[in-house]
């Protein structure tokens, strides 16, 4: 059995998430309920750094469109980085790119994040 573990970094603005290990039931939803945290916490701006997860299973992909849809209903910005060529083309192919910002590392994404309105 695999460890799952998610690093957290949390800014003024935005929250960095390193998920590292398999993105399977259990852990989609760790990473949900993290990312539903932050934003509960008016933390809506996140990135999420695929860089140490280059697997993730339908529902790990199911608990990410759900954390799409949170980051959206509280208009922030979601980033995702550190994809593997085939986590970028399986996120392709369900449409998820489309509603994300890819860039290829942490820096590059917090360059991408707008500075809250509030």
């Amino acid at each position: 059995m695999s460890t799952f573990e998610i690093k957290s970094e949390r800014g003024i603005d935005v929250l960095l998430l390193q998920p590292e290990g398999y993105i399977n039931d259990h852990a989609g939803a760790q990473l949900r309920e993290e990312c539903e945290s932050a934003i509960a916490e008016n933390l809506h701006n996140i990135i999420i750094n695929f860089e140490s997860s280059d697997q993730i299973n339908s529902v790990g992909i199911s608990n990410l469109i759900a954390v799409i849809e949170h980051v959206q209903e509280a208009r922030g910005q979601l980033v995702f980085t550190g994809l593997s060529q085939t986590v970028r083309e399986v996120f392709d192919i369900m449409g998820i790119t489309r509603h994300v910002v890819v860039c290829d590392t942490p820096a590059a994404a917090r360059s991408q994040i707008q500075p809250s309105q509030g």
